[in-house]
């Protein structure tokens, strides 16, 4: 029999998100200028670890962190861009909006002309023993499952959501802001707003699914947009 003790699950969580521009970079050289925000949860540990460890003096292990980080972000940015023009041949057109793999769920949309983001959420990993006998030695075995995730359309709804209340603070466009404030102060106020975005991001699902799903809006219970049944409550306190 299995131990349940020994189940190990780790829940669902935010792998990687950035937002990327193909047209700013067509170039080899301004390749990684197509990237203006990025999250990585492994390398935000990576670094949380190295700067708590950090013995040597020398900047050579950082360069070259810096330039894999950079690789890797790019692979999966022309990983992405692939998948888009492969699905467009088998789809009168129409670009892919998420792929599952065996370990991750993965969400991208076109937020505007040639603005991009893409998400990649790690499914919940599920360790447990094999069932073995007595004499026998165990070896753990890993499932990795979505069933407790949001479906891809609700993600890129909130995702939505997110990119229109940024917007709301701080222009008409992504276009607009780039060029009236430049590319530093740009990145600068996806990194702040994104990055608190991320953090707070709940992937797991929680409360109704639908309302992302159709784009609805929550309702108290009786069919108030959550505001009457204060006022109610008021009137009869003041007694208006």
């Amino acid at each position: 029999m299995i131990d349940h003790e020994s189940l190990s699950v780790i829940p669902a969580q935010v792998g990687f998100l950035t937002i990327y521009n193909p047209s700013l970079g067509t170039t080899d050289e301004t390749l990684q200028d197509q990237i203006v925000f990025y999250y990585s949860s492994s390398q935000q540990a990576s670094r949380s670890s190295n700067s708590a460890n950090a013995l040597s003096t020398s900047p050579d292990p950082e360069q070259q962190r810096s330039k894999d980080d950079t690789n890797e972000r790019l692979r999966k940015i022309g990983l992405a861009q692939g998948m888009v023009n492969f699905a467009k041949n088998f789809s009168n057109g129409q670009p892919v909006d998420h792929v599952e793999t065996e370990k991750s769920r993965i969400v991208l949309n076109e937020l505007k002309s040639d603005w991009w983001i893409l998400a990649s959420i790690n499914l919940t990993r599920i360790s447990f023993p094999n069932t073995v006998n007595a004499s026998s030695k165990t070896s753990p075995s890993v499932e990795y499952s979505s069933r407790e995730i949001y479906p891809p359309r609700s993600l890129i709804q909130q995702l939505r959501r997110a990119h229109a209340i940024f917007l709301l603070h701080h222009g008409d466009s992504l276009s607009t802001l780039y060029q009236r404030i430049g590319r530093d102060s740009f990145c600068k106020l996806l990194g702040r707003f994104w990055n608190r975005f991320v953090r707070h991001w709940l992937v797991l699902l929680h409360g109704n699914p639908a309302v992302d799903l159709f784009n609805g809006v929550k309702l108290a219970v009786g069919g108030e947009l959550g505001i009457g049944i204060h006022f109610l409550q008021l009137r009869k306190i003041h007694g208006i």
